[in-house]
């Protein structure tokens, strides 16, 4: 369960970057607000829609519970190469000091595009991907997982 003071209601537009939104119902869909060089925007998280990503400023009507300040968890028996052509839409990608959901292309399934930063990590040469991953609210005790992400194929 959430506190009322964890959360607020509203639409893609309202969300502060490193948001994650919750829909209403089975019309609407799960998002993250993101940037790509320093520009907010929204991914979706799920398979149904690539994990396609829009800008913000782009009039979306995606309304939900908005919780800000979530964090991302990896499951470390998921990682993998980055490879910017082979890796599917949904992995969360961590290349060259920028942590991200590789969006994909709404038309090609499990191709991805570009990465949606939510968070800037210690530049490596080395990059990597996970393909299973969540989104949590907290630590310690209080920690909720919010949203569950598999980008495995057969997932």
């Amino acid at each position: 369960m959430l506190s009322i003071s964890e959360f607020r209601v509203g639409d893609v537009a309202e969300a502060p970057v490193g948001s994650l939104i919750l829909p209403r119902s089975t019309r609407e869909q799960p998002g993250l607000i993101g940037q790509v060089e320093d520009v907010p925007y929204f991914v979706f998280l799920n398979a149904r829609n690539n994990f396609g990503a829009f800008k913000q400023s782009v009039r979306l009507r995606n309304p939900g519970i908005i919780i800000p300040d979530v964090s991302v968890e990896v499951d470390e028996s998921s990682v993998g190469e980055y490879d910017a052509w082979e890796t599917r839409a949904g992995s969360f990608v961590f290349e060259g000091g920028k942590a991200g959901v590789l969006a994909g292309d709404t038309r090609t399934e499990g191709v991805g595009r570009f990465v949606v930063t939510v968070a800037d990590v210690t530049r490596s040469e080395v990059s990597v991907s996970f393909s299973r991953w969540q989104v949590v609210l907290g630590s310690g005790r209080d920690r909720k997982v919010l949203h569950s992400i598999d980008a495995t194929p057969s997932a």
